[in-house]
């Protein structure tokens, strides 16, 4: 089992023909591409009692995951990030004063000590009530031996004035499992995550593909090229699909034959992701993956 925890929020699509509002937030779309991917997934995440939180509340449900739990608040609002398209890349501002994204408390459902992995959103340290959050559950899943993964997701207008790397590296240190983009990786410096010791790095590049390393394992894996539409929403469904693959094992018991499967198998997700727009509908179910993979020329 794989539980994902973070932010929750509406992606409104702002064009001419009006808007349309989907479900999103990183965590969600990791823990719904869990879930297609074929493995066993959980998600906890937090709404406001307002019609935004309706909206998500009654698309969640229909998701699929194998446990669901969503903080309803009536003093919060719900998120939401206005997304603008450009020649398929993805531009996001938020809507996020007085939300709900951020606010957790606990004690949490129990199944979240019951996975073998946990994965993280990241938007939620932009905020003192999410580092402090972190700071009692950080430790809860490290004592009880569960994997943590975490995705940088920086995004600029969320984190605007604060000190990026100090309060990031504070988690980064602490998780097992770290998915970064290359944009990311320009403001870490190869040399920091180089560095790191004992995590499996998930370096995602777009059309260039992707690399892992883990110790003295390292590898770098081709992409699938396709004809993109949107991107929202490839980076999670990539992860999503990792952790999918990787529910049940410890790290030290992968070899490099396994992780460039998993990682070929990730990028033809992430690939299938952009396809269509919107950050959930298009991922794709384990069975198209294969399909794809097995007739991809």
């Amino acid at each position: 089992m794989i539980t994902s925890i973070g932010e929750i929020l509406i992606d409104q699509f702002i064009d001419k023909n009006g808007t349309a509002n989907e479900i999103g937030g990183a965590p969600f779309n990791v823990a719904v591409a869990i879930k297609r991917s074929g493995g066993n997934s959980s998600y906890i995440g937090s709404i406001g009692n307002d019609e935004f939180g309706a909206i998500i509340e009654e698309k969640a449900c229909k998701m699929g995951l194998n446990n669901l739990f969503l903080y309803k608040y009536d003093e919060y609002k719900t998120t939401v990030a206005q997304v603008k398209l450009v020649n398929g890349e993805r531009s996001f501002s938020f809507i996020r004063d007085g939300g709900a994204d951020y606010h957790f408390s606990f004690p949490l459902n129990d199944f979240i000590y019951q996975s073998n992995i946990v994965h993280i959103g990241s938007l939620m340290l932009s905020k003192e009530e999410g580092r402090s959050f972190l700071k009692t559950l950080i430790p809860e899943l490290k004592r009880r031996n569960i994997l943590i993964s975490f995705d940088i997701n920086y995004r600029e207008d969320i984190f605007t004035g604060e000190d990026i790397k100090s309060i990031y590296q504070e988690v980064i240190e602490q998780v097992d499992i770290l998915k970064i983009s290359e944009d990311e990786l320009n403001i870490f410096g190869r040399e920091y995550i180089d560095s790191l010791k004992d995590k499996l790095i998930c370096l995602s590049l777009g059309s260039k593909g992707s690399e892992y390393r883990f110790n003295e394992l390292r590898g770098k894996v081709s992409a699938y090229k396709v004809k993109v539409i949107d991107t929202t929403g490839a980076g999670d469904a990539f992860l999503g699909a990792i952790l999918s693959q990787l529910d049940g094992y410890r790290l030290n018991e992968l070899d490099k034959e396994q992780l460039d499967e998993i990682f070929r198998f990730a990028n033809a997700v992430g690939a299938l992701t952009t396809l269509k727009i919107g950050a959930i509908s298009p991922i794709p179910s384990k069975e198209e993956v294969i399909t794809f993979m097995n007739d991809y020329k």
